[in-house]
Parts: C-alpha cells; sequence; structure tokens
C-alpha cells in the first residue's frame, strides 16, 4: 500500500480513500494501491461494505493523460471497475467532488453512488479524441438511456450533483460527504440487508430496444460530418451495449478506446491539452473557459508566425503558383476554406500537397528561430501559440505537432529546395536537432528564455 490510498475500518464497513490530491489522477502508481486495498477488502470476511471516497476537492479528475504516451500497464483501470462491479458485498461511491472521465467510470462501477453539493460527474473524453475506455459507454446508459448518456458524452460535459440526482446518475446527496456520513449511509444498507447492485446487471435498458437504436442513429446523424473518430465510436458503443453480452461490450469498447487513441486527432488534442498546462505566464493563461488567452509577447509570437506564412504565400505565388493552388494548400492545413468547385477545375492533389507542406515547412521553420531566439522555450509553446492565436486548427495540433506527423527528415528535404524562393524556408537549427530523436521537437530540451522585441518579420 502506498500513501496515494488510505484504508480505514469503521466496524464492518471498510473505507478506501484516494489520497492523491488536488485531482487524485488515476495514474498507474494509484491503480496499483488501489488495487491491492480493493483485494484486501475482498479476502476480509468480517466486511459488508465498502466506501469508495477520495480526499480534497476532486474526486478524481480522471486517467493521468501522460501515461497514455506510453505502453499500458496493469491494472488497467476498466479492470479495477469490474473487479468493484463484482464485489460481493455492496460499494458505494461517495462523490465529495467532481468526478471526471476515469473517475466516473470509478462510480458507475460501484453499486450505489452519494455525491456531495460540490460533485459533479462526465465523461469529457471526447475532449481528448477519445471515448471512455474503463466501462463508461456501458454502464452509464444502463443507467440514465441511450440519449441522455450519448448526449453527455458527445458533448463532454458534465452534470452537478442535482442534476445527476435527478435523472438517477446518483442515488441521493449528501450535505456532508464525510467518511463518518458515508459509512452511515452503508451501515444503513446492510442494516436493510440490501447487497450489490452491479451497473452491468441491470436490464431494464433492454425493454425498448427501438428507442434505443433511434437514439444511436441520431447521434450517429448529427455528428456524421465530424472530423473526429470520437464521436462516431461513441454511439457504437452504445450500441454495443444494447447488443452484446457485458463482458463483449467491455471489450469492444476496449478496442475502440485504442483505436481513438492511435489516431492523429487524439494525439494532437491530447498533446495541445499538456502543452496548455505548461505555457509560461508570460506567453498566456488559460481563461475561465479553458480557453488560452495571450499575453502581448504571445500575440508577438503569433504575429511571427503569421508573417512567415504570408511570405511563403507570396514567395509560391512569386515563383508562378497559381493563387487558387495556394488557397487549396492553406485549406488542406485548415487555415482557409476549401474553393469553390464552381470557381474552376480543381489544382491537381499532388501539387495541392505540395503547397500544404511548403506553408507548412515555413511555419514550422519560423517556430524553430522562435525556439532559437528564447522566445519561447518549448517547441509545444509555440503549437499552443499557434492554435490560440494564428488560427490553426485544434486537430492539427499545431505547426510544429504536424510538420512531425508529415515527417521531418522530408520536410527538410524540401526546405532545401525552397530556400533559394525566400530565407523563410532556411531550417533553423532546432529541425536539425529535432530530427536527431524519435519525439523530434517534442524531445528538445527547454531553451534559456529571454526578453525579446516580438515584432513581424
Amino acid at each position: 500500500m502506498t500513501n496515494k490510498i488510505k484504508l480505514d475500518r469503521q466496524g464492518a464497513v471498510a473505507v478506501i480513500t484516494l489520497a492523491a490530491p488536488p485531482l487524485n489522477a488515476l495514474g498507474h502508481a494509484l491503480r496499483v494501491a488501489l488495487d491491492e486495498s480493493l483485494a484486501q477488502c475482498a479476502a476480509d470476511p468480517g466486511l459488508r461494505a465498502v466506501v469508495l471516497r477520495a480526499d480534497g476537492a476532486v474526486f478524481s479528475a480522471g486517467a493521468e493523460i501522460r501515461e497514455f504516451a506510453d505502453p499500458p500497464r496493469a491494472p488497467l483501470l476498466t479492470d479495477i471497475c469490474r473487479r468493484i462491479e463484482t464485489f460481493a458485498i455492496p460499494v458505494i461511491a461517495v462523490l465529495q467532488g467532481p468526478a471526471l472521465g476515469g473517475g466516473a467510470e470509478l462510480a458507475l462501477a460501484a453499486h450505489y453512488r452519494l455525491a456531495g453539493p460540490a460533485a459533479r460527474i462526465g465523461l469529457p473524453e471526447v475532449r481528448l479524441g477519445l471515448i471512455p475506455g474503463a466501462g463508461g459507454t456501458q454502464r452509464l446508459p444502463r443507467l440514465i438511456g441511450a440519449e441522455a448518456a450519448l448526449l453527455l458524452m458527445s458533448e463532454g460535459q458534465s452534470l452537478d450533483a442535482t442534476a445527476a440526482e435527478a435523472i438517477g446518475l446518483v442515488d441521493g446527496i449528501l450535505p456532508d460527504p464525510s467518511p463518518a456520513a458515508a459509512a452511515a449511509f452503508a451501515e444503513g444498507l446492510v442494516a436493510r440487508d440490501l447487497g450489490p447492485r452491479p451497473t452491468l446487471d441491470l436490464t431494464d435498458f433492454a425493454a425498448e430496444p427501438v428507442l434505443w437504436l433511434a437514439a444511436v442513429a441520431e447521434s450517429r446523424a448529427a455528428r456524421r460530418s465530424s472530423p473526429l473518430p470520437a464521436e462516431q465510436r461513441l454511439a457504437d458503443c452504445v450500441e454495443a451495449a444494447l447488443l452484446l453480452p457485458p463482458e463483449a461490450g467491455l471489450a469492444f469498447e476496449r478496442a475502440a478506446f485504442e483505436d481513438c487513441l492511435a489516431s492523429p486527432e487524439s494525439a494532437a488534442l491530447r498533446h495541445l491539452f499538456l502543452a496548455e498546462r505548461r505555457l509560461p505566464a508570460g506567453l498566456g493563461a488559460r481563461g475561465a473557459d479553458g480557453s488560452v488567452v495571450l499575453t502581448p509577447a504571445g500575440q508577438g509570437v503569433a504575429a511571427r508566425l503569421d508573417s512567415a506564412l504570408a511570405r511563403a504565400g507570396v514567395a509560391l505565388a512569386r515563383a508562378g503558383t497559381a493563387p487558387a493552388t495556394i488557397d487549396a494548400g492553406l485549406a488542406a492545413l485548415g487555415l482557409a476554406a476549401a474553393p469553390d468547385p464552381d470557381d474552376g477545375p480543381a489544382p491537381q492533389p499532388s501539387i495541392i500537397a505540395h503547397v500544404a507542406r511548403a506553408c507548412l515547412a515555413a511555419v514550422m521553420a519560423e517556430g524553430g528561430r522562435l525556439l532559437a531566439d528564447g522566445i519561447v522555450p518549448r517547441a509545444a509553446d509555440v503549437d499552443v501559440i499557434a492554435v490560440a492565436g494564428a488560427n490553426w486548427p485544434r486537430l492539427s495540433g499545431g505547426p510544429l505537432q504536424a510538420a512531425m506527423r508529415h515527417g521531418l527528415v522530408p520536410l527538410l528535404r524540401e526546405m532545401e529546395d525552397l530556400a533559394p524562393l525566400d530565407p523563410v524556408w532556411t531550417p533553423p537549427p532546432a529541425l536539425f536537432e529535432a530530427v536527431k530523436f524519435a519525439g523530434g521537437f517534442d524531445a528538445l530540451p527547454p531553451t534559456p528564455a529571454r526578453e525579446p522585441a516580438l515584432t513581424p518579420e
């Protein structure tokens, strides 16, 4: 047992406390400790109930996002949730604060759920290009129905305690979600001889399969044009919850989660999620709605990126590239609207791709110069600023991430041919360093910061 978990006993009730505030993120060390504590409880014949709670203001913010870049390590959260669900005695989750993502999935696997006044419950994985991967798509619709579950997961929203109680997501609200109050509730269940209530064993949802499948079809239709694969996979998984046995549904969800995790869209969103939280205060800060608000210095960085893109367009035009082709290349990067097919014959795809790579390379090179100048300490800062202030689409992950997806070595070769057109394509030292590492720009150490003169070149 590590200090990430506390295990106490109050009579015949065990109280397991997640003790890794402020977020109680479900990283590997905490999962190991939680799994060990659950095993210890399962082996204790004197226990009649288990309470699962947390220290701090947050029950659990979910997975440790950084671990998604590594091979999965047992115990997986999906296995822990199944262990909770199949407990021989009732398990009560007490949510004193937000339970999001994997934190919500822990609560869904419990037999009973109680919420404190400050609790919120949500499965916002879609914001990272993911779907719930620990049974959320299978348990949530069984509790609140397919339509409500799909809406909650597809929009990545969370419900407060009152709203969660109103739709049956929690069994009640505890004005004081303390360990003593939680244990008292558990003792009441024992006194009334109320046993486990596994969510995956619920069958009421299957009474109206037509309505269930209609909700799935409506969700698919509404998100058919979404560039985010996770939005369609949510519908697939909720459909599987109706059509497949529980274990098969969990396996289907896990495969869909791994597909989403491997997608470039999820990689881009996770990259920005982490980078935004490390952006130096001198360049920008996250606003109340979670978006990044740039400082004047950050706006100066965005202006330099914009200037590099404009110079690339001018140089291409000067070399004879048609304006429509340049616009099509920018559209391929998500930086302009797609050309109207009525405006004339579309340029050849290979030429559009070349223009897109040339524009991307110019901005990537400027990002490398910003690193060399000490204006930004990390490559990821360039990406955050490009998305927040230079109109780069979020699903691109920013120009340096997009460049790594295209391949730094091929881009470097193209830049050598383009550099005679304009110095904007001169490869910066950071690019030569980045190509040495499998992690590309992400593997570069932070550069010493200095106060720059941030004027567009």
